[in-house]
């Protein structure tokens, strides 16, 4: 049975979304010098069957507290919480690199918000 047409789309959507945050995650990668080792994992393409596609394979990231100078402790923290996805403040303290003291500061700032099970992201 074909997929009904504003299926297919979504499922295109979500295709970019993916490739873009895949991009995304390579960069942080390459960027903090950590190895991005890749493999080739078919994931479905709508009703067109299966088309392979390049996923990075990688632990999750720890910023080093001591990264480019041009980064403030704001973009440091989007980024780790891009790279990683939602995180605990904890794991935010423990892996992310910014001051502790700027943590609290950040996460009320309007940019970040906790969710029910009490991990922080990003406001879209």
């Amino acid at each position: 049975m074909p997929l009904p047409p504003e299926v297919a789309k979504t499922i295109q959507g979500i295709d970019k979304k993916i490739k873009a945050l895949e991009d995304v995650k390579r960069s942080l990668l390459e960027t903090f010098g950590e190895p991005v080792p890749t493999n080739t994992q078919p994931i479905s393409n709508g009703n067109k069957g299966v088309t392979p596609v390049h996923r990075v394979e990688s632990p999750q990231v720890t910023l080093p507290s001591q990264g480019p100078a041009t980064l403030s402790s704001s973009e440091r923290l989007i980024m780790f919480l891009r790279a990683n996805g939602p995180a605990t403040r904890k794991e935010i303290i423990e892996r992310s690199g910014v001051p502790d003291g700027s943590i609290s500061y950040l996460l009320k700032n309007g940019k970040f918000r906790q969710r029910e099970d009490e991990k922080w992201e990003i406001v879209a």
